[in-house]
């Protein structure tokens, strides 16, 4: 499936991975091995390659990026990105993570990784990261993630704090991502 399939709206990339994942619960794919990542570190500012808002080669400084993988098939999901959609997760951590011996220490993500089933259920989001960046015109057409009726709700910005300790969640520097990552991928597990 292309990435026209899926809801999407730039610059709400947590609401756009929320929709995909439910997305993929509805059509019957198991969520045991699809994780959703928030991209992100203490300063607010993350570089990252091959994405959409900037010239091919460019580091794109996202404020957080969330997207999602699924280790099981060997795939990554990212809405924003120049590479297939989906693309082979050991493609895409080679084309889109920083090499971090060329970016300063202040630019390199930390990964908090999220099964996916848990997304769904604990996510919410008023939005208000968004009010006055950009005009509500242009929000979502879909409404709001809300928090109401939610056990134990996990606004955005508790994701993107990777000093936060969300329970089922994990905070992973960027080897251990990787690692985390290769080690299921079909592709590279065998080899």
């Amino acid at each position: 499936m292309s990435e026209n399939t899926y809801r999407y709206i730039p610059l709400f990339c947590e609401e756009n991975i929320w929709q995909l994942a439910s997305t993929l619960l509805e059509q019957g794919r198991p969520l045991q091995e699809v994780d959703v990542v928030v991209l992100s570190n203490p300063q607010g500012h993350v570089a990252i390659r091959s994405q959409k808002a900037v010239p091919e080669g460019e580091y794109m400084v996202w404020d957080y990026h969330v997207i999602l993988v699924d280790r099981g098939a060997g795939q990554v999901y990212d809405f924003d990105s120049r590479l297939p959609f989906p693309a082979r997760l050991s493609e895409y951590l080679s084309a889109t993570l920083p090499d971090v011996a060329r970016v300063l220490p202040e630019f390199i993500p930390e990964f908090r990784v999220v099964p996916a089933a848990d997304y769904l259920a604990h996510f919410c989001s008023d939005r208000g990261h968004m009010k006055g960046v950009v005009p509500e015109s242009e929000f979502p057409e879909w409404p709001a993630i809300r928090c109401e009726g939610l056990n134990r709700p996990v606004p955005l910005a508790r994701y993107r704090d990777p000093g936060q300790d969300i329970p089922g969640s994990a905070c992973l520097g960027q080897k251990q991502f990787v690692d985390y990552c290769l080690d299921r991928d079909p592709e590279t597990a065998s080899k």
